[in-house]
């Protein structure tokens, strides 16, 4: 795994990928939006710990890219 994980540019995995503090995730998933994405998805590992990724998720991620107008529940 640690070889086929090597193979993938980080530049590219950062495309796909959203990790980091809150703040982190925040700014890149804006960032997705504003380039035509029409859906973002959240999924497993949410965080160091699932329940901890799953509240930051709730609390602090979703509210935010709400108030700037990304994404309805």
């Amino acid at each position: 795994m640690a070889e086929a994980g090597a193979l993938i540019p980080d530049d590219l995995l950062d495309r796909f990928t959203f990790c980091g503090t809150p703040g982190d995730v925040i700014e890149h998933a804006t960032e997705v939006y504003e380039a035509g994405a029409t859906r973002i998805e959240f999924d497993t590992p949410f965080g160091l710990t699932e329940h901890g990724g799953i509240k930051l998720l709730g609390e602090q991620v979703l509210p935010a890219l709400r108030a700037r107008g990304i994404g309805t529940l």
